[in-house]
């Protein structure tokens, strides 16, 4: 009987050390750590590092891409232009004839019809076709003046009620300009009249919808402007001093 109390007894034993391994242990307690203001401070130091390290190549990365919007649109216009020259004989529109930028010779009203989403910018009067706006240009909306090429003191105004006038982008000269009463007229001609279409110039940046050696050209891609050429092709182009040889028939 009493072998039995202590076999029993043992087995009470065993059973409360088991179950007391299976039972959870209570962690011990710990103290909650915070931030000091120097690893706070350290911190703030490593992301404005950072920032001055990304935003530069961010500033970068968003010009490239106002670069090659830019380039987008002007390579389209070049398309309209030759469905364009497809309906009428193979003539060129008028870069200008009466001065106006609501003109309905005008090169971008024209080309309106090939392309309406493109040759349409809100805020334009009468709702009239326009001159696209280059993604360059609305990124610099200070600049408002430009000095006119033979008065130096004066100048052309861009901006019209908040919204760029002439727009971004200019017609070849010599592609049509004027009417015969004025002292400088140029009708308008066929593309083969133009000798080397890859160097002639068909269409660029410029601030008053004329592109020219005479005429403010824009170079707004960091000292570099997109050009469409004659024989369709388009390429950014490095600022340099105009010459009448990308223009001109010859």
């Amino acid at each position: 009987m009493q072998l039995e109390k202590q076999q029993h007894g043992k087995l009470t034993l065993g059973l409360t050390v088991i179950i007391g391994d299976l039972q959870p242990r209570k962690r011990k307690s710990q103290k909650r750590r915070y931030f000091t203001l120097v690893e706070l401070l350290v911190v703030i130091a490593i992301i404005a590092i950072l920032a001055s390290m990304l935003l530069p190549a961010l500033s970068k990365a968003r010009e490239k891409a106002r670069t090659i919007s830019c380039l987008n649109k002007e390579k389209q216009m070049s398309l309209t232009a030759f469905l364009y020259l497809g309906d009428n004989e193979d003539y060129l529109p008028a870069a200008r004839i009466n001065g106006s930028a609501d003109d309905p010779m005008n090169w971008y009203i024209r080309l309106y019809e090939y392309e309406p989403s493109l040759f349409f910018k809100q805020g334009w009067k009468l709702n009239l076709p326009s001159n696209p706006l280059c993604p360059g240009e609305m990124a610099s909306r200070n600049l408002e003046k430009i000095p006119y090429p033979f008065h130096p003191t004066v100048t052309i105004t861009l901006d019209l009620n908040g919204y760029r006038y002439w727009g971004g982008y200019g017609f070849n000269q010599y592609c049509g300009y004027g009417v015969k009463t004025d002292s400088f007229y140029l009708p308008m001609g066929k593309i083969h009249s133009f000798k080397t279409l890859s160097s002639k110039w068909m269409i660029g940046e410029s601030w008053i919808g004329v592109c020219t050696v005479n005429w403010p050209n824009a170079y707004r891609h960091n000292n570099a402007m997109n050009v469409a050429y004659m024989d369709g092709h388009a390429s950014l182009h490095q600022k340099a001093p105009e010459q009448l040889i990308w223009f001109n028939k010859n």
